[in-house]
């Protein structure tokens, strides 16, 4: 959360330079803190039934949020594309599991969209959405031969980053997909400066950003409760995993990190909501 400091703290610069947010008391009493509207982007239609994976971490945070789901299956184009607004939403979510690719109408009815709000707000992609993202960069996505589905340990490589800086240096998240970007052709993109890898599971990618850090991508799914993990890997005959989930006694340990993104998502957010009202 942004902090209050006197105008003359002597300690500001250095807050600052360890990416602290600080506003002066005379900002502070001018703003009229409204909650950030976010934008939940389904790519399948069972995260409609189980959205309150994706609002539980919300919930968690002091910075109060509204959330807004949208679902393409039964809206409108009209009503789709009016939701999808920059001057509506403060931050976007896509999610999806990946195991499940969306029809080709699906994708064809929001690619230009999504492209129109890059550089407007944040997107986070989670899963699929993460995929998606970085399609529409320029880096298409593979099968693999066996889905993967468990829980691994991540490498945080990036203690400078606003959403994945605060995020411990090696923790654990549920990874549920049947896909896997180019990881060369990602790692080559990155050497040049368009993406940023900020954390890797097993020496492969799994947390990259764009440019300026507003388009996030995270292949794994940490919204995911213990008890959807062992229902995916009951219902699935082959897959790789399950590495740190053990079905026989299904415990979350990825639950700290998933509170911590997800919070420090939304702390990006309203800094990004506060600065754009304040150059408004």
């Amino acid at each position: 959360m942004t902090i209050v400091v006197p105008d003359n703290y002597h300690a500001r610069k250095t807050l600052e330079e360890n990416h602290i947010t600080c506003i002066k008391q005379e900002q502070a009493l001018r703003q009229d803190i409204r909650p950030l509207r976010i934008g939940f982007l389904p790519t399948e239609e069972q995260f409609m039934v189980e959205q309150i994976n994706l609002y539980r971490p919300l919930g968690m945070s002091i910075i109060q949020s509204l959330p807004v789901m949208i679902d393409i299956i039964r809206s409108g184009n009209e009503e789709i594309q009016e939701l999808l607004n920059a001057d509506n939403l403060d931050g976007l979510v896509i999610v999806g599991s990946g195991l499940v690719e969306p029809e080709k109408d699906f994708r064809q009815k929001l690619d230009r969209k999504i492209v129109e709000l890059r550089g407007t707000l944040p997107i986070m992609g989670l899963g699929y959405g993460a995929l998606w993202m970085t399609e529409l960069c320029g880096i298409g996505y593979q099968d693999l031969e066996i889905p993967r589905i468990g829980v691994w340990e991540v490498t945080n490589l990036a203690n400078d980053h606003p959403v994945v800086g605060e995020s411990d240096d090696l923790f654990c998240c549920p990874q549920v997909r049947r896909f896997a970007p180019w990881n060369d052709l990602l790692e080559a993109t990155a050497a040049d400066g368009k993406f940023r890898i900020l954390c890797r599971s097993e020496g492969e990618p799994l947390i990259w950003d764009t440019d300026n850090g507003q388009w996030l991508m995270h292949l794994g799914n940490p919204e995911y409760t213990s008890s959807q993990m062992l229902r995916f890997s009951s219902h699935q005959d082959h897959f790789v995993g399950p590495k740190k989930f053990d079905p026989e006694r299904p415990l979350n340990n990825w639950k700290t990190h998933r509170n911590d993104f997800f919070t420090h998502w939304l702390k990006y957010c309203y800094n990004c909501m506060n600065s754009t009202s304040q150059k408004g």
